[in-house]
């Protein structure tokens, strides 16, 4: 295959974030390779956004509509979205760079939007990822084999020689925390209470959210450049990660690199370069009285800190470039380039995109239906096909049945008369409705999908009519 492959990749944002960072370095190397690459994203593309990586100036961005009419060999979605977005543009070939398993991302309240990101996972295309454990996830799951690249680090940039923001303390050791703010799968918020409750007499923060304060912390460092961190991690001696969900867990080993330790959860990833005792710190997730432990530790025992911080020092020596990484990533584009295997095409995308959009459209509609059953709220009757009274909540109906229970009581020995039979009619009523609502909620979620959908339609057409009724009438 020449090198001379014309790559697309489909971009969610230009700012700064490591899944970001892991593209533009691919798309960098396969550029200077001699390959054609395009990265597409709606978003737009100022030299601002794209300031913080080194080579981003050098790519080139597009819209969808700039590419309508180009034929790529291969295009890479690069995050869930993108892969609904994969049959807007012509290519050879199509691939899925997993990065993580997104799925995990929306709460658990948002059952409809977690199918939507699971969902990603059916469409036929190539699979590429960075780490193993997703490797397995994707076979155990859906029986798919998926390329595997590891990221690559800058070691020119992340090293434990160059330029700090402040010379380390042996005797007055340096906290760090990295991390998004307001993401709760990030955790950092609560990091940052840990650090103070574990008694660290500095603690810096490094974020790449746009904030000029944060409570709690010494010293603050919003979206800054890769050289940067580096200058940062060079300050500090332990970085505290206690993210919930990663893909490739990232900061601590640039890190490594840098000379330092980490405490952190032991988050999918974790594995690839952290040992406990060895090179870092590791407590089970949500253990905090171990995290807090764990920061003590190095903080107070400086023999401690060094051993893992050499330790750190040599497994980074063995974890590969950038140059390494996107050389394998790119082997692995030319490899899918060069299949004859036979996957879905640009038609085949796009229904099968259209159809989980559909169902998610039809899930999430019912969800926000079936929040209305909040027994601490008024709820409307979401299908004709069960008999539940408008405005009335589960919790009334159930005061209701109560008291109707109750009347019978009162009737004493007149259990067959004819306003018993009535009450035990109306008690069935109400019993039968509240049943049927609690199905609903209780049911799984195909099945709610599938009734949903019906609702859904039903819906659009009484909404389509009334709306050519309204147009008759005004003529």
């Amino acid at each position: 295959m020449a090198l001379s492959l014309n790559v697309c990749f489909l971009l969610g944002s230009p700012d700064i974030s490591g899944g970001t960072n892991v593209i533009f370095n691919h798309a960098a190397y396969s550029m200077r390779k001699g390959c054609q690459v395009t990265i597409v994203t709606d978003s737009e593309v100022t030299s601002e956004r794209i300031a913080w990586h080194a080579e981003a100036e050098h790519l080139r961005f597009a819209n969808y509509g700039d590419v309508a009419n180009t034929q790529f060999d291969i295009v890479v979605a690069t995050w869930w979205p993108t892969t609904y977005w994969l049959h807007r543009v012509a290519a050879r070939h199509y691939a899925y760079f997993v990065q993580s398993i997104e799925s995990r991302f929306p709460s658990s309240r948002e059952e409809a939007l977690r199918d939507y990101a699971e969902n990603t996972y059916l469409f036929d295309v190539h699979l590429i990822t960075e780490v193993d454990w997703i490797c397995d996830y994707l076979e155990h799951h859906y029986g798919r084999k998926a390329h595997l690249a590891y990221n690559g680090i800058d070691k020119s940039i992340y090293c434990p020689d160059g330029p700090a923001i402040a010379p380390r303390d042996p005797e007055r050791p340096r906290v760090l925390i990295e991390g998004s703010l307001g993401v709760p799968l990030k955790n950092t918020e609560r990091t940052i209470a840990l650090c103070n409750y574990a008694g660290a007499d500095e603690i810096w923060l490094m974020t790449p959210t746009p904030v000029d304060h944060v409570d709690g912390v010494d010293r603050l460092f919003s979206r800054i450049t890769q050289a940067q961190t580096a200058e940062v991690y060079r300050s500090c001696d332990i970085l505290v990660k206690l993210s919930y969900v990663e893909g490739m867990f990232g900061p601590p080993l640039e890190m490594l690199h840098c000379g330092g330790t980490a405490v952190c959860y032991k988050v999918t990833g974790h594995d690839l370069y952290l040992t406990h005792e060895h090179n870092a710190l590791l407590a089970d997730i949500d253990d905090e009285i171990e995290v807090v432990r764990g920061i003590q530790r190095l903080l107070t025992d400086r023999a401690l800190r060094e051993r893992l911080s050499r330790n750190g020092l040599d497994t980074a020596a063995s974890w590969p470039d950038w140059t390494t990484s996107s050389a394998k990533f790119l082997e692995v584009l030319k490899t899918i380039a060069g299949s004859r295997e036979r996957r879905a095409t640009r038609d085949q995308l796009r229904g099968m995109s259209q159809q989980l959009q559909i169902a998610y459209e039809t899930a999430d509609h019912l969800q926000r239906r079936l929040s209305e059953l909040d027994v601490e709220s008024k709820t409307m009757n979401p299908s004709p096909r069960y008999p539940f009274p408008a405005g009335r909540s589960i919790a009334e109906l159930e005061a209701d049945i109560r008291n109707l229970k109750t009347q019978i009581q009162q009737l004493g020995g007149e259990g067959g008369s004819s306003r018993t039979r009535e009450l035990e009619a109306q008690i069935k009523h109400l019993q039968d409705a509240n049943t049927a609502q609690e199905r609903i909620v209780l049911e799984r979620w195909d099945v709610m999908q599938e009734m949903g959908k019906t609702i859904f339609e039903r819906d659009q057409r009484i909404a389509e009519l009334e709306a050519k009724l309204s147009q008759l009438g005004a003529e």
